[in-house]
């Protein structure tokens, strides 16, 4: 497969929603019909957040690196943090290497853009997410509630 990587585009949108959408109900998701939202999705590309991973113009995952923290007074905020969120990867190619591939690009731009920290939140079910933010050295912060769903607030010294 030849993948590409590159930040979303308006044109993008409706695509993103149905990939986010198609996500609904699997384990560990926590996304339902109304979020993520269209305005979500359009505030990330806008600016310059969200990032797809592309097989032949198809986006196959996604994933939004942010300064905007909701978390703040669950983390000691200071500005070499971002937050990861809303990462998804198309059914079908869940298994193939694809978070690993996006995640890997993700790490560099952070760095790249002067960040020391990456937040995350993942649902504690998630257990595919957590082994592989394990993997990429994202360590337990603490258990948080937060939208009425229990979360483990992951961290990444980059």
């Amino acid at each position: 497969m030849e993948y590409t990587i590159e930040n979303a585009k308006i044109i993008d949108k409706e695509e993103i929603q149905n990939l986010y959408k198609s996500l609904i109900g699997q384990k560990g998701c926590t996304w339902n019909e109304e979020y993520p939202t269209k305005k979500d999705i359009e505030r990330d590309i806008l600016n310059k957040e969200l990032i797809c991973l592309k097989n032949n113009n198809e986006i196959i995952a996604v994933a939004t690196l942010t300064k905007e923290v909701d978390i703040e007074k669950e983390i000691n905020r200071n500005d070499d943090l971002c937050l990861l969120t809303r990462v998804g990867v198309k059914k079908k190619y869940q298994g193939k290497g694809c978070s690993k591939i996006l995640l890997q690009y993700i790490v560099k731009i952070a760095k790249n853009k002067g960040f020391n920290y990456i937040y995350l939140l993942v649902n504690k079910e998630n257990i595919i997410a957590k082994k592989l933010y394990e993997k990429f050295n994202f360590k337990f912060n603490k258990n948080i509630k937060l939208y009425e769903i229990e979360w483990e607030l992951l961290v990444k010294k980059l």
